[in-house]
C-alpha cells in the first residue's frame, strides 16, 4: 500500500472518527483501528498523519471508562511518544509517561499479567529513549534499569518464554549505551558483555 492510499485511508477514518459514536465499544473498536492505521502510516515515513491520527484515537477514548480503555490508551501513547522521539523528545516523554501511568496502575491489580508486564517493560525502554533523546541520561538510565528489574521478574517466572528474554536483553543494550554515555564505561561493559557471552553460546 502507498503513502498517498494510506493517507486517503487516513482521512477517511478520522472523518469517520469526527461522528457521534456514544457506544464505548464503538469508541474502543474505532480507537483500536486508528492505532493499527497510525502504525500503517509511521511505517511509510507519514508521521504528521500517523501524529495526527493517533491523536483522534486518545481523544475517542477521552469519555470512555478507563477499566475498559486503559491498556489501549496506554498502547496508543506508547506509538505516539515512539514516533515523536526524534522531532520532539520532550513530548514522546510526556506521552511516555501516560502510557507508563495506566500499565503500572494495571500491573499494580494484577502483578501476575505477563502480557501487561511485557508491554510496561516496551513501555518503560520506549521513555528511555525519548530521554535519552533529550539528553536526561540519568533519568533513562533510572528507567532502563526498571525494565531490566520486570525481566528479571518475568523470567524467573517463565525461564523459557524467549520473547521475556528479548525484551530483557533490549533493556539491557539501552542500559549499556546510556551508561556509555555519562562517561561510565565500566558499567557499561559490565551489562553488555555477560548479554554478548550469552548470545556467541
Amino acid at each position: 500500500m502507498t503513502q498517498r492510499s494510506l493517507t486517503v485511508r487516513s482521512s477517511e477514518a478520522i472523518n469517520f472518527a469526527s461522528i457521534d459514536h456514544s457506544n464505548g465499544n464503538a469508541r474502543i473498536r474505532l480507537a483500536a483501528t486508528l492505532n493499527i492505521l497510525g502504525l500503517l502510516l509511521t511505517q511509510t515515513d507519514a508521521n504528521e498523519e500517523a501524529e495526527r491520527t493517533y491523536l483522534e484515537a486518545i481523544a475517542k477514548l477521552s469519555d470512555v471508562p478507563n477499566d475498559r480503555s486503559a491498556i489501549l490508551l496506554a498502547t496508543i501513547h506508547a506509538n505516539l511518544s515512539g514516533l515523536l522521539t526524534t522531532k520532539s523528545p520532550n513530548r514522546a516523554i510526556q506521552y511516555a509517561r501516560q502510557s507508563l501511568s495506566g500499565q503500572l496502575d494495571s500491573l499494580e491489580h494484577d502483578r501476575g499479567n505477563a502480557k501487561l508486564a511485557t508491554q510496561t517493560i516496551v513501555s518503560l525502554n520506549i521513555l528511555g529513549v525519548a530521554q535519552s533523546a533529550a539528553k536526561q541520561n540519568a533519568y533513562a538510565i533510572d528507567t532502563f534499569n526498571r525494565a531490566v528489574e520486570i525481566g528479571k521478574q518475568l523470567l524467573a517466572r517463565w525461564p523459557d518464554q524467549p520473547t521475556y528474554r528479548r525484551d530483557r536483553m533490549l533493556s539491557y543494550n539501552h542500559l549499556g549505551l546510556s551508561l556509555s554515555k555519562v562517561g561510565e564505561l565500566g558499567r557499561a561493559c559490565e551489562v553488555l558483555k555477560p548479554r554478548l557471552n550469552s548470545v556467541v553460546r
